[in-house]
């Protein structure tokens, strides 16, 4: 993030801005941290020090090497047949925070984040589709299925409330 926007953005001035960068670059420098400050053009950014790279490099070494957890490859298996697919919408069926099973199947490279409609949607990677020995996700078995069942529940969940008229009883 770049300095004039960070100004903007907290409603001060650039110049108090580039002295605070500053400031947390060199005690970052200056401490046992793993972080360092990384400037890129007029950009910012926090980032792991260099000389923990084989560090970093082994715990995602690790990470890639256990097996799909089973909310995983739930959450996998929704992506497959319901991408592109918001990651609120994955939240809400399957009743819990799905971040942790998306970052998981990002590092994988099983599941990409897309932008480019405004809210990210997440959509099977070509890595993935070959994985399946598949060449496109409609090629899933009943795919054509769960896609009607998910436009069906979208559509409801667009649709307002329907108020029930209260019946009063007559004596």
């Amino acid at each position: 993030m770049g300095i004039p926007l960070m100004a903007k953005m907290l409603k001060v001035k650039e110049e108090e801005i580039s002295a605070t960068l500053e400031l947390l670059k060199e005690k970052l420098t200056d401490s046992e941290r793993g972080l360092t400050l990384v400037k890129t053009g007029n950009s910012f950014a926090l980032a792991t020090k260099p000389e923990l790279k084989e560090v970093v490099a082994a715990i995602v070494t690790d990470e890639l090497k256990e097996e799909l957890t089973p909310a995983a490859l739930e959450t996998l298996s929704l992506v497959a047949y319901l991408g592109p697919i918001a990651r609120t919408d994955l939240d809400y069926i399957r009743g819990v925070n799905s971040s942790f099973s998306l970052r998981a199947l990002s590092l994988r490279g099983l599941v990409e984040r897309d932008t480019t409609k405004g809210i990210p949607h997440y959509h099977l990677t070509a890595d993935s589709l070959s994985h399946l020995n598949l060449s496109k996700p409609e090629d899933l078995p009943n795919y054509e299925e769960f896609r009607q069942v998910f436009s069906d529940w979208q559509d409801r969940m667009k649709q307002p409330e329907k108020k029930e008229e209260s019946v009063s009883e007559t004596q």
